[in-house]
């Protein structure tokens, strides 16, 4: 229930905004009354700038919303969208069995994407075997918008705690207490 707007929610409105950016601005309105500007401030600090035309924006509080709709909705679907970690074993002209890598595979964080051509193999190369870990993404609504989850979940919700709930405490309202 963290309110995930976008920067700028909080501005005047500008002529011709469209339907989705006034209810925003009403939404944002309705969150923060009656918060201390202090917690305000935090809020405003915390909101993901917009996606541009060519610009990916990567924003756990975003990825983790969009897990959270996703989860709420009948159909979760989760696809393995690369191989990581990829070990390419072969049989060489000679008959002998070896492992191999793609040299792209030895770079930081690439995956073999899906009908990758395997680079790397010998002339004469037969009985290849591709092993690895396949990189899970969850479908998140539209096409080309899939978000691969996170390697290790914990990380994202040690942040989430550092950088969003560790500073909002201060600011807790709890009944009963002043």
């Amino acid at each position: 229930m963290f309110p995930i707007f976008w920067r700028g929610v909080w501005e005047d409105p500008q002529a011709g905004a469209n339907a989705q950016r006034t209810k925003d601005r009403e939404r944002w309105a309705s969150v923060i009354k009656g918060m201390r500007p202090q917690a305000v401030e935090l809020l405003k600090s915390m909101q993901p700038r917009e996606r541009g035309a060519n610009e990916e924006i990567v924003n756990f509080l975003c990825s983790i919303n969009t897990l959270s709709n996703t989860d709420r909705h009948p159909q979760f679907p989760v696809v393995a969208s690369a191989l990581t970690g990829a070990v390419v074993r072969f049989t060489d002209a000679n008959g002998l069995r070896k492992d191999g890598h793609d040299p792209r595979t030895r770079q930081a964080h690439y995956g073999l994407p899906d009908h990758a051509v395997i680079e790397g193999l010998p002339p004469g190369a037969t009985n290849v075997e591709i092993i690895g870990t396949p990189a899970v993404t969850v479908r998140a609504g539209r096409p080309l918008r899939d978000m691969e989850l996170l390697p290790d979940l914990a990380k994202t919700v040690e942040r989430v705690r550092e950088f969003t709930i560790a500073p909002l405490i201060p600011y807790l309202h709890v009944p009963g207490r002043r």
